[in-house]
C-alpha cells in the first residue's frame, strides 16, 4: 500500500475519532441543540472513517466514495465556519484526504488489476 494511501487511512480514522469526541463534547456542555448541529459532520466522518478500513482491500468504489464524502464534509465543513472556528479542524482535515485521494499514486492502487 503506498504512503499516500496509508496517510489517508490514518487521516480518516484520526478525523472520526475527533469529530466523535466533538460529538460528545457538544452533547455533555451545549445540550441537545449543540450535538444536533455537530451529528451530521460527525456521521459522515464516521462513515468515512469505515470506508478507510476498506482501503485494504483496493477497490476504486471505495477511493471514489472516500472523496465524495470528503468533499460534501467540506462544504458542511465550510459552512459551519460561519458558527464557529472550531470547523477549521474537519476542514482542513478533509481537504488534505481529498488531496492524498486523488493523487496519481493513490489512483493507480485503487485501480491496480487483481
Amino acid at each position: 500500500m503506498p504512503a499516500g494511501v496509508q496517510a489517508a487511512r490514518v487521516l480518516a480514522l484520526v478525523l472520526a475519532v475527533v469529530c466523535l469526541a466533538n460529538l460528545w463534547l457538544a452533547a455533555s456542555h451545549g445540550g441537545a441543540r449543540s450535538a444536533g448541529a455537530a451529528a451530521p459532520l460527525t456521521l459522515l466522518n464516521v462513515l468515512t472513517g469505515v470506508l478507510a478500513l476498506r482501503y485494504t482491500s483496493g477497490r476504486d468504489g471505495v477511493r471514489r466514495g472516500s472523496v465524495l464524502l470528503a468533499v460534501l464534509q467540506l462544504v458542511l465543513s465550510f459552512l459551519s465556519l460561519a458558527r464557529t472556528p472550531a470547523g477549521v479542524v474537519p476542514l482542513l482535515g478533509n481537504l488534505v484526504l481529498v488531496i492524498l485521494l486523488t493523487q496519481t499514486s493513490t489512483r493507480h492502487w485503487f485501480t491496480r488489476p487483481r
